[in-house]
């Protein structure tokens, strides 16, 4: 996620594969959650293979937060 750039046009049809949920808050200080960057990039697609664990975020929203903003998430 440190790579992307939002004002490029091929992201409105790229999609994000993760094995983990984009994380909807991060423990490091001064860097936007990947959900905040998925977002401000534009990309509609999001495939990930599993669902953030509470022992490494408690409550993420990744998923529930790109889909409430229209992003498609399988």
């Amino acid at each position: 996620m440190n790579k992307l750039d939002p004002p490029d046009p091929r992201l409105a049809g790229a999609t994000v594969y993760s094995t983990l949920e984009a994380c909807s808050q991060r423990a490091t200080a001064g860097r936007p959650p990947c959900t905040d960057r998925i977002l401000a990039a534009g990309i509609p697609r999001v495939v990930i293979a599993w669902r953030e664990p509470s022992t490494f975020v408690v409550n993420c929203v990744g998923v529930e937060k790109l889909r409430e903003h229209g992003s498609s998430v399988l």
